[in-house]
């Protein structure tokens, strides 16, 4: 409309002879269309800056919080070279089994033993290590000296099956086990003052010498299937990780025991996990006063003094799990297994991932993966 009565007036100007009005109207009309295109190229220019200084931004951003994990992950690594190597029994597809020091700070994997010390558990030194061994020659609890790579036998299987059944236990002569059924029988040798506990058929007993002969003692029994267990230096304090049918559901229990008083406390109660392995989701540093678990997903640090539990990581997935979990020394970091499922339910139908988390920052690292088919037997750390 402003263009018509524009053009309009132009002509009347130009018949009446008024160049000069018209040289005005036509000036104005420059400016007008001028400053418009002024203001659009500004405020292009000025969404181009905006978008500009929003690139910068983002980018600045990603660079510093990559240079801050990098840097915070080199540190981690260093913090890692003072420690112990993590230690485990495996059965690789290639065919390579036995037991096997990992070292997290650089990845190094090696072997120590030529066959499987099942469920290693340290000392408090970190220099020995015991555990089951299942071989044709060797079958009975063993103990591996990290510095010399000894073997010393402890006890016998057939020794540790005579005193079960002097306390009226049914057990299988070994030439009826199949290899899987005794590795899940006896369970999770480990050190004390007193000698050594492990689980026979989901219940716990100590071994213990008396002038120099060795005897045995049922330390706590109930209808929970024993996923793994933590005794103090005395054996009357115990925490259990087990597994029971309540109430028309499958539970994740963990208890705490208090053998003198003959009574328990329940730590954690949840729903139970769909996916298990022998050596249990539960670990408790070597003063007793903090305890790694997991629920729901979710990793946990819990004072068992003051009972306060602080989250540090998750992996949720729908087919990856958490199986193992395994405190440092100096309680700083936490290893865990993630573990892949195939499309079986067997070991085979696993696929282990090894990660650390660093409990004060809860940042996580990825160290490694495994094949399907790699079937593991125990952690310690």
């Amino acid at each position: 409309m402003m263009l018509n009565v524009t053009y309009i007036n132009i002509a009347e100007d130009i018949r009446e002879g008024n160049i000069k009005s018209y040289k005005k109207r036509n000036m104005e009309t420059y400016m007008m269309f001028g400053q418009s295109y002024i203001r659009n190229v500004y405020q292009v220019i000025k969404k181009k800056y905006v978008y500009i200084i929003l690139l910068i931004l983002i980018f600045s951003s990603i660079l510093s919080s990559v240079l801050y994990f990098n840097n915070l992950k080199q540190r981690i690594f260093k913090e890692l070279e003072n420690l112990p190597p993590i230690v485990f029994s495996a059965d690789f597809h290639t065919g390579e089994h036995g037991t096997f020091e990992y070292y997290p700070s650089n990845g190094t994997m090696d072997k120590v033993l030529d066959f499987n010390l099942y469920y290693p558990s340290y000392d408090k030194e970190r220099k020995h290590a015991v555990g089951f061994v299942f071989n044709k020659e060797l079958k009975g609890i063993y103990e591996f000296g990290f510095e010399n790579k000894s073997l010393t036998e402890i006890i016998k299987l057939q020794e540790i099956s005579t005193l079960l059944k002097g306390l009226g236990v049914v057990v299988k002569d070994f030439e009826d086990f199949e290899d899987f059924e005794i590795i899940n029988t006896f369970r999770m040798p480990k050190y004390n003052e007193l000698g050594y506990t492990f689980i026979y058929n989901d219940q716990l007993y100590l071994l213990y010498k008396i002038n120099e002969i060795w005897d045995i003692k049922l330390i706590f029994e109930d209808d929970g299937e024993k996923h793994t267990y933590f005794t103090n230096e005395q054996v009357d304090n115990i925490y259990i990780e087990e597994e029971k049918y309540q109430e028309g559901t499958t539970r994740d229990i963990i208890l705490k025991v208090d053998i003198a008083k003959n009574s328990s406390d329940i730590i954690k109660d949840t729903r139970s996990n769909m996916m298990k392995d022998r050596d249990g989701i539960l670990d408790i540093s070597d003063d007793g006063k903090t305890m790694v678990y997991y629920e729901k997903k979710n990793i946990f640090i819990y004072d068992t003094e003051t009972g306060k539990k602080k989250r540090i990581t998750d992996h949720r997935s729908n087919w990856k799990h958490i199986l193992d979990l395994k405190l440092s020394e100096d309680k700083k970091y936490i290893f865990y297994t993630v573990v892949e499922e195939g499309f079986g339910i067997s070991d085979a139908d696993r696929r282990y991932h090894f990660y650390i988390a660093d409990t004060e920052s809860k940042t996580r690292i990825y160290l490694r993966s495994f094949d399907y088919e790699d079937k593991f037997y125990g952690f310690d750390w």
